[in-house]
């Protein structure tokens, strides 16, 4: 069951809920999960300045995701890799 929660992105909450039973397994997605969001903030320092979204980054529950989506309105697409 673990694995079909993590492939839904319920896997961190469903650690959370369980805690102690699989206390190695939530320090470890507990870990990746603080890694993403400092990683996200720091694509967010890059893009300042810049019209953007992130897409598909708020859901129901906290998950750790393996990439991050963002729109860039076209009109900034030129100045973007001087960021």
């Amino acid at each position: 069951m673990p694995r079909l929660l993590s492939l839904i992105k319920l896997y961190l909450a469903y650690l959370r809920v369980v805690k102690g039973v699989l206390e190695g397994e939530l320090l470890c997605e507990e870990a990746r999960y603080k890694w993403f969001m400092e990683n996200t903030i720091e694509v967010i320092s890059a893009l300042k300045g810049l019209n953007y979204a992130l897409y598909k980054f708020r859901k129901p529950v906290e998950h750790v995701s393996v990439d991050l989506d963002v729109l860039i309105d076209r009109r900034d697409v030129p100045g973007l890799f001087k960021h």
